[in-house]
């Protein structure tokens, strides 16, 4: 089989396998839609405070449609909906400070023999903003978020550790502030908008998801309205999950294997057979270009008036280098002497 055969064959073969791994991904792509949550109950409120100090101001609720302090309204959403604010200005007699603080959580339910991908997501949104007049009252404003996947499941890990999460206190993320004072000068403003997701392959159980969100302002004492500083994200942190079912890896990794074994498999039939026939035509030209350089030397030896002794012989790979530059530079037949003269000279020798 000609090369241009065996480039025809990789072209069919590897064309065939590519539409085998197409209808393959297809298949576990049917399979990786977003399946509907299997919620155990509805989203539970663990905390909802506002608690302003001094001349400050402070909200929280929970859920889309929520618009007052204290409000707790779609707990039967798919999406949790967290709101707080916080705001404070100076005054003399004391530090003013305003904290609001909503913490949330709900329960579902991963089902089957199966393993499923859950992707937990969140975003945040909302502003911060300081202000100061004078460099020794202070003004400060924080926001702290976070969401996580816990493990309900009790054994063999303890009831409610954390699986993974988003907005960890080690991604400042959804961890910000602005602080303006005589030590620590910054901007005034910051609007905060930032989207996180992660994703996790888990087995059967149950699980639940968590998230906190607090806002906190403060200002120092000092002449009233001098300082002031509010963290206003009522807008808010939206927490969701979406779950699909994930192919088993064990299941993976025989279809792998078997794709490479099978193309090992077809490549090693074309392959052997051609490696075989090129060392056999190897042996063959070296046995020619032997043969070949043999009765030129005869020729150089009458020519040169060289004895050459009955057993001298020359190596196949000076005969397979002679018949090389023959063929590849079209050597004359002088020239070719020339060459292989050191070598039969040697063999006398």
């Amino acid at each position: 089989m000609s090369v241009a055969g065996f480039d025809r064959f990789s072209i069919r073969f590897f064309a065939k396998a590519v539409v085998l791994a197409s209808a393959l991904g297809l298949g576990f792509a049917v399979s990786a839609f977003a399946l509907p949550v299997d919620w155990t109950n509805v989203w539970i409120i663990n905390q909802l405070s506002s608690d302003p100090i001094g001349a400050a101001a402070a909200q929280s609720a929970f859920g889309a449609s929520a618009i007052q302090d204290g409000e707790i309204n779609d707990v039967n959403a798919d999406l949790a909906v967290a709101k707080a604010a916080a705001s404070a200005q100076s005054i003399i007699d004391q530090r003013s400070s305003g904290d609001a603080i909503v913490e949330f959580g709900r329960p579902f339910r991963l089902s089957g023999p199966g393993l499923w991908k859950v992707t937990l997501f969140g975003t945040l949104t909302g502003d911060l903003h300081v202000r100061t007049a004078d460099a020794d009252v202070d003004a400060l404003a924080f926001i702290d978020a976070v969401a996580r996947i816990l493990d309900k499941n009790g054994d063999p890990v303890k009831d409610g550790d954390v699986v993974f999460e988003i907005g960890s206190p080690d991604d400042f993320t959804w961890h910000d502030h602005l602080i303006r004072s005589l030590i620590n000068e910054g901007p005034n403003d910051k609007f905060v908008l930032a989207s996180l997701d992660q994703s996790m392959v888990l087995g059967p159980g149950d699980y639940s998801v968590y998230g906190k969100l607090e806002a906190l302002a403060g200002a120092g004492m000092g002449v009233p309205g001098i300082a002031n500083a509010s963290s206003l994200f009522f807008n808010s942190l939206i927490v969701g999950i979406s779950v699909t079912a994930a192919p088993e890896p064990s299941t993976l990794m025989l279809l792998c294997a078997g794709i490479f074994g099978l193309i090992a498999l077809r490549a090693c039939a074309v392959l052997i057979p051609r490696v075989a026939q090129a060392a056999a035509g190897r042996r063959d030209l070296l046995g020619s270009a032997g043969r070949w350089v043999r009765c030129r030397n005869a020729r150089a030896q009458r020519a040169a008036g060289v004895r050459v002794a009955p057993n001298a012989r020359l190596s196949a790979r000076t005969a397979y280098r002679a018949a090389a530059c023959q063929k590849r530079f079209s050597l004359s037949a002088d020239m070719i002497c020339r060459q292989v003269r050191p070598t039969i000279a040697a063999g006398a020798r």
